[in-house]
């Protein structure tokens, strides 16, 4: 122990420059920022890293079930009893059937291949269809009938002023309830004193100058459908818009083959989930215009479950299955349906901390340059030590502490000014374009496990930059070190 504290306190001293000469102490300030710098940029890219990846994944599960229940081929019959069941499992939320397929929506502006989802009222999805409404409102898929429609372009003349010309024509009932007004009728209307018509004589077209209006006739109540924001913009339609699904599914066979199902259908809202790919290609209708449209009157596509704690998925599936029974069922949870999109993630993440490190090896590199520097300069008390009974070991250990000193300082200051940064971040975001990257600011999670793999991984290098180095001051010969004495 006395020779440790020996050990430490000449390394200390080496890196303190003398009087005549300061080039020691640059080398030491240059390699302490080397590593500083080094640490702290890779605190921040991997807070950002893992901001974006919760993001991600908060939207992930506010867009999708955190689990579904399958058949490995054909569709699933009698929902309603396999929900009872599966309610029954240890964690579960709530169980709702779901119809998933691939249609084609068109409109008058474009056309879009579309996943369409039918959804059961009672589903926890509509608790964050909700919050995701941009406009519409969720309730109006279940009640169509108040979807906002809005008015038909009207040309010429506006409605209030002609309120208010058929108020001073005194048109009889007949004429303001079946007949249109023209220029020309009121300009003799106003300044005639014909007799006025009677409920037995109406008015003649040819006679008033009218256009007969045909009785409005009482449209079909269309079901309503949900759309993502690109969706709808790609579609150029928008709330209370009428849309066409065409599906090749349920359709009726014809000599020339399968006739595709057309059913038109009105937007009830419009959606936006922060997620391009769920923008795009996801529509929501109720389960009962699906299975209407793809004609599955008594089976499903699935089941989809939502649990308590959406981090216990991998082990409540063992539940769902042993109340269903497993066989020909497959249970799935939000982490297996979206595997290839967090190993991307992942696998990112990994990618800039190696690309990141380079930096502090860089600064490694200054250790190097710092270490050859003292043993240069010292090279005399190396041999004084020497021919004192030093022994090699003994040196190399006082060389390899001076390194490890100046990785520690390097790292403990990155480590703060990365969490200083991350701190700033958080309280003054940095806005981004929404059209490009979906999210309003620049996300910042700190994980404490990032910050302990940055101090492992700086450490490690600045330990591994001073063995060359020390090895050359262990095998300095004292004779040589002596002989400008």
């Amino acid at each position: 122990m006395i020779m440790l504290s020996y050990e430490i306190l000449m390394a200390l001293r080496h890196l303190k420059s003398r009087k005549r000469s300061h080039a020691i102490s640059l080398l030491t300030m240059i390699s302490i920022l080397g590593v500083m710098l080094g640490v702290w940029a890779l605190i921040v890219v991997l807070a950002v890293l893992s901001g974006f990846g919760l993001d991600l994944k908060k939207k992930i599960i506010e867009s999708s079930p955190h689990m579904i229940v399958e058949r490995r081929s054909g569709d699933v019959h009698n929902a309603s009893g396999l929900c009872k069941k599966i309610n029954r499992a240890e964690g579960i939320k709530g169980c709702a059937p779901f119809i998933l397929n691939e249609i084609m929506l068109t409109s008058r502006s474009g056309t879009s291949g579309v996943l369409l989802r039918g959804i059961s009222k009672n589903t926890k999805r509509l608790d964050h269809l909700k919050k995701q409404m941009k406009s519409g409102k969720y309730a109006h898929l279940f009640d169509p009938s108040k979807i906002r429609i809005p008015p038909k372009p009207r040309f010429g003349w506006t409605l209030p002023d002609r309120r208010k010309v058929v108020k001073d024509a005194k048109l009889t009932p007949e004429e303001s309830k079946y007949l249109k007004l023209t220029p020309k009728l009121l300009e003799d209307k106003q300044k005639s004193t014909s007799q006025p018509t009677t409920q037995n004589n109406p008015p003649k077209e040819e006679d008033f100058g009218l256009l007969t209006l045909k009785p409005k006739t009482q449209t079909r109540q269309l079901p309503g459908i949900l759309l993502g924001k690109e969706l709808a913009h790609g579609l150029g339609v928008d709330v209370g818009a009428v849309v066409r699904a065409v599906s090749p599914i349920g359709g009726s066979l014809t000599p020339m083959g399968v006739a595709p199902r057309i059913r038109k259908f009105r937007v009830a809202g419009v959606f936006f989930t922060g997620m391009y790919e769920y923008d795009t290609k996801f529509a929501f209708v109720t389960l009962k215009s699906a299975k209407k449209l793809f004609k599955m009157w008594d089976a499903v596509s699935g089941l989809e479950l939502h649990v308590n704690n959406i981090h216990h998925t991998p082990y409540l599936k063992k539940g769902v299955r042993k109340e269903i029974g497993g066989g020909p069922f497959v249970v799935k949870d939000w982490i297996e349906m979206n595997r290839q999109l967090f190993g991307a993630l992942q696998m990112e993440k990994i990618v800039m901390f190696v690309i990141l490190t380079f930096i502090i090896l860089v600064a490694s590199f200054n250790i190097i340059s710092t270490l050859f520097m003292v043993v240069v300069e010292k090279s005399q008390e190396i041999a004084i030590l020497k021919s004192m009974g030093a022994t090699r070991r003994s040196i190399m250990r006082i060389f390899m502490i001076e390194g490890v000193i100046i990785g520690v300082i390097g790292t403990i200051l990155g480590l703060l000014l990365g969490w200083r940064t991350c701190i700033f971040l958080l309280q003054h975001p940095i806005k981004m374009n929404t059209d490009v990257y979906y999210i309003a600011t620049l996300p910042v999670q700190m994980h404490l496990s990032d910050f302990i793999s940055v101090a492992i991984a700086s450490m490690l290098l600045s330990f591994l930059a001073t063995i060359y180095p020390a090895l050359q001051a262990a095998d300095l010969n004292p004779v040589e070190g002596l002989q400008h004495e």
